[in-house]
């Protein structure tokens, strides 16, 4: 999804526009090893189904956000797949993703039978801010969210904890509609289980959310990232 398409950067130039304003520019590509071992440089989690050690066909592509000194500030991934359901495929791919075997007794998800989520899905995950406070994150979601719907998904969903929710940050920050709990799941390498739920919007609920967010970016006066920060805390 590289932004030499014509079409994906005039969808994304009001975004890019106002943040080089303030320095700051997209890096776009599939280079999961790099994506991986930049934020294991410093110290971040690598969401699993974003390194090729675990998706090997399809790690999917990340978003990086860098300022003029070429300091990575924000970074996420997101990868495209068919599915007739998507809280089977979670089902199958999350224990992975946590470590576990064939020893480990089999995990199912509250959802099962209850949502069905089928077509083209956009999963976007591995969102680290390394700029916390400068609402740089809102930005970074935005420009996945406008690849996604180029891409022609039927649906954008990711995981989010509790605290996302409660927060309201998986609809503030990430834009997501929907929240619906996929039940608590072991994650070894913390060695204690976890309440983990699938965020997600349809297509026209990603349209309105991309629609609403450049519409505030359209209304800055002056139209610099610095008075853009500025009215998404007032907004948040």
């Amino acid at each position: 999804m590289p932004t030499s398409d014509p079409a994906l950067f005039q969808k994304l130039r009001p975004v890019l526009d106002i943040l080089e304003t303030g320095g700051i520019y997209l890096e776009i590509h599939n280079d999961m090893h790099r994506f991986a071992a930049r934020l294991a440089g410093y110290g971040r989690h690598v969401y699993p189904g974003f390194r090729p050690a675990y998706e090997p066909d399809n790690p999917g592509t990340y978003g990086a956000l860098f300022n003029h000194e070429d300091k990575l500030l924000c970074c996420m991934a997101w990868r495209c797949f068919e599915t007739e359901d998507l809280v089977h495929d979670i089902e199958q791919f999350l224990p992975f993703y946590c470590d576990h075997t064939t020893d480990d007794p089999t995990w199912h998800t509250d959802l099962a039978g209850i949502l069905t989520l089928k077509g083209l899905i956009g999963y976007r995950g591995g969102l680290n801010s390394l700029e916390e406070g400068s609402r740089i994150a809102w930005f970074m979601t935005l420009i996945a969210m406008i690849c996604l719907d180029h891409a022609g998904v039927a649906y954008q969903a990711g995981e989010a904890r509790d605290d996302m929710l409660t927060s309201g940050r998986f609809r503030s920050m990430s834009g997501y509609s929907n929240a619906n709990p996929l039940g608590s799941i072991f994650i070894k390498k913390h060695g204690h289980d976890e309440a983990i739920n699938l965020v997600w919007s349809s297509a026209d609920q990603v349209r309105k959310e991309i629609a609403g967010r450049l519409t505030i970016l359209a209304d800055c006066r002056p139209k610099n990232f610095e008075t853009a920060v500025t009215a998404l805390k007032a907004l948040q």
